[in-house]
């Protein structure tokens, strides 16, 4: 039975167990989506993977500044 649902890309922001904020994100490689997605799926899927991981990136860089900032206040 084929899958009617795929997580493509996952992002997260967690605190370990030392108060450390993380962020995480996975996702299927770029290079493997087609073993998945044919056609244009595949396309849509190659767009959604390569604008997501550099936005998250951003966002990543984003709130590590922040909270950079903030520990030099504490």
């Amino acid at each position: 039975m084929k899958a009617k649902e795929a997580n493509i890309i996952s992002f997260k922001v967690l605190f370990d167990g030392k108060g450390k904020l993380l962020t995480e994100t996975s996702s299927i490689p770029i290079k493997d989506a087609n073993r998945v997605f044919k056609n244009y799926e595949l396309k849509v899927v190659e767009t959604i993977l390569r604008e997501t991981k550099q936005k998250l990136l951003s966002i990543h860089n984003d709130l590590e500044a922040e909270v950079s900032a903030l520990n030099t206040k504490i």
